[in-house]
């Protein structure tokens, strides 16, 4: 009588991850399989307000999943980019791009990570998301601990934040003959380590 509602909760916040998992993952399909070269120059026609125009993409996607969501009013550490209301679960996530060339590079990533884990403390929520359009030819590679999920993710003082890179750099050349790009890549101990600069 007394666990099976904190059994309960539990299960719930479980398939609730999931489920925005999934969707984000579908997403990320539905990006490069089908609308990379639509939304590369939406992109680049708007390069001022960039990350606004493919956050739309995300909004419109999540909407048309079923996903109730809502942009919220700033919290103590400023906006996110949108908070998804599932049952009693807040989801929060941020929208980047990842583009070296436009000074939106590594550094920037893990500025979005720091905005992420303090909405997520701000809001009392176990969990929050990075999603990054790249739109440069560098890839972007996490190295954590935890490699065994579709997505990349950190788990730290009880938060976990996942990382969605959306691939929309057209390449002009076959697979076969590209060459090799230069992969940035974001440690588990460079993420942490903002943090403790806050301290």
């Amino acid at each position: 009588m007394y666990f099976n509602p904190l059994v309960d909760f539990i299960i719930e916040g479980i398939d609730n991850r999931k489920m925005i998992l999934n969707t984000l993952v579908r997403f990320k399909h539905y990006c490069e399989w089908f609308n990379k070269e639509g939304l590369i120059q939406k992109f680049h026609g708007k390069t001022n307000v960039g990350e606004n125009t493919l956050a739309k993409h995300v909004y419109e996607f999540l909407f048309l999943d079923g996903i109730q969501f809502s942009i919220e009013s700033k919290s103590a550490s400023g906006r996110t980019d949108f908070i998804v209301s599932q049952t009693e679960h807040r989801i929060i996530a941020d929208v980047k791009i990842f583009d070296c060339e436009r000074s939106k590079g590594k550094s920037y990533i893990i500025k979005s990570f720091n905005q992420v884990f303090t909405y997520t403390k701000d809001y009392n929520e176990t969990c929050g998301y990075v999603v990054i359009f790249k739109t440069g030819i560098e890839e972007l590679k996490f190295n954590f601990t935890t490699t065994n999920s579709k997505i990349p993710y950190l788990c730290y003082n009880n938060k976990v934040i996942y990382f969605l890179v959306i691939d929309l750099y057209v390449y002009e050349e076959s697979a076969s003959q590209r060459p090799k790009p230069k992969v940035i890549e974001i440690s588990e101990k460079e993420l942490v380590e903002i943090l403790a600069e806050k301290i």
